[in-house]
Formats: C-alpha cells, structure tokens, sequence
C-alpha cells in the first residue's frame, strides 16, 4: 500500500463525513489515478494563500483542509501574539463557506 493509498483509507472512517467516505472508497476501488492525485500530497500554504483544485484528499481544498489550515493559524496566532489580547480576525473565501472556519477561530479563543 503506497502513502496515497494509506491518506486515503484514514478518509473512509469518522470524523469524515458520510458522503466523503462514500466518494474515497469508490475512489480506493475504481480509480487509482485520481486517488493518487487527490491524496499524493497535501495542500501546502505559500504566499499566495492555499492554491488546489477543490474536492477531497489532502492534496484538495476541501472542508478537511481549510479546517487543518484554520487550526494552525489559530495555534501560530495564540502562540505567538496572545499577549495582545483579543484579535479579531476576518477572512472570505468565496468558493467554500467561509463561516465555518470563523467558528474555529472562535474556538480556539481568538
């Protein structure tokens, strides 16, 4: 089993949705390629923001992803800049809800 294939297998099982699972097994079953594609890395944060095509994997921007990316600015801005006091942080992202990702930020105390 190659690294993409054992990313992949993580997505089968909760905390990811049903409809993910359902759409990472029939990938797991029927068509390598594009898992190998969809799980072969992971989106990584350059200067330009997260830059994927959208769908699942790790190597997608998706809801799991944005939710990973959301967490760790949380934890770096915490860190590192708690001694200000309350941030008030505001971002949009036009292609997936942005609200979802406030609610982590809120969350985590920011």
């Amino acid at each position: 089993m190659n690294e993409a294939e054992k990313r992949a297998k993580q997505w089968t099982i909760p905390p990811f949705d049903e409809e993910t699972r359902r759409e990472v097994k029939n990938l797991l079953e029927h068509n390598p390629e594009v898992l190998h594609n969809a799980f072969s890395a992971t989106v990584s944060f350059g200067t330009g923001g997260m830059r994927a095509l959208m769908g699942i994997g790790t190597s997608r921007l998706n809801v799991y992803t944005i939710r990973a990316a959301t967490q760790g600015l949380a934890t770096y801005i915490l860190k590192h800049f708690s001694h200000l006091g309350k941030l008030v942080i505001s971002c949009i992202s036009t292609p997936i809800t942005s609200h979802r990702f406030v609610i982590i930020l809120y969350s985590t105390g920011i």
